[in-house]
């Protein structure tokens, strides 16, 4: 039965991991983001039995880079269209960057997407796949702003989508994805996307805007080179400077 334990900065430091589980003739593997880059370390390999052993053994040790978005400095810019539009995510050799996300507190990885809201609402969907949890989180402004959602309630393999409401146009809004599980994982196995099908709807010029009678009483009728099917959240001030809102289809 072999064992194997990781010893710190020298052959007497400090013992970061001590594997032995497995058994006479199995493998024994350790995967873990405790390392700190530019530290020696040093591995003991030992024969656990009490007898003296000469079989051989195998020993290597593996890196994985970390994913060019572990921080959120780094994030990866979203273009958000007209349906989702996947961008294919990682979570290979990356680790958590901050504080648990609120709604997973055991959380273990996290990498970071960004996008700049064309319109007040917008989707945001997480296609997961190959077993993992997945959830996200999302910031207004910058990497330490205001938390306005937290997502993790598919459960493994399934998809986690949020409607974002109340957003501000122009706004650089940051997605954190994160690993809900405590074990690590290195696969590739998820796709994010932004979108709303809002986007697909022409602009109209001022200039090409007609609005009649004015003033208007009960009835307020305009022309535009686009067809409109419905109208939401429009306000209409009166002459008496009171507001009524427009908000369903159009007749």
């Amino acid at each position: 039965m072999w064992l194997f334990e990781v010893l710190e900065a020298n052959c007497t430091g400090t013992s970061v991991v001590c594997i032995g589980q497995f058994g006479g003739g199995s493998t024994e593997s350790y995967f873990g983001n405790i390392f700190t880059i530019g530290t020696n370390y040093f591995v003991r390999v030992l024969n656990a039995s009490s007898g003296t052993s000469t079989a051989g053994f195998t020993i290597c040790v593996q890196e994985f880079a970390p994913s060019a978005n572990d921080e959120c400095a780094n994030a990866v810019t979203l273009t958000p269209t007209l349906t989702c539009n996947a961008t294919s995510g990682t979570f290979s050799g990356s680790s958590r960057s901050t504080t648990a996300p609120t709604c997973a507190s055991s959380a273990s990885q996290d990498v970071w997407y960004s996008f700049v809201a064309p319109l007040s609402t917008m989707t945001v969907q997480l296609t997961g796949g190959n077993g993992v949890n997945h959830g996200f989180q999302v910031y207004e402004a910058s990497c330490s702003g205001t938390v306005i959602n937290c997502m993790s309630q598919a459960g493994t393999s399934a998809t986690e989508i949020v409607n974002l409401t109340n957003l501000t146009v122009g706004t650089t809004y940051l997605i954190r994805v994160f690993n809900v599980n405590a074990t690590l994982t290195t696969a590739a196995n998820f796709v994010v996307c932004v979108y709303n099908n809002a986007l697909n709807v022409a602009e109209v010029a001022l200039a090409d805007l007609r609005l009649y009678p004015n003033p208007v009483q009960t009835e307020l009728t305009w022309t535009t080179p686009v067809d409109f099917n419905s109208v939401y959240n429009c306000q209409c001030i009166r002459a008496n400077g009171t507001t009524r809102g427009i908000n369903g289809g159009l007749a």
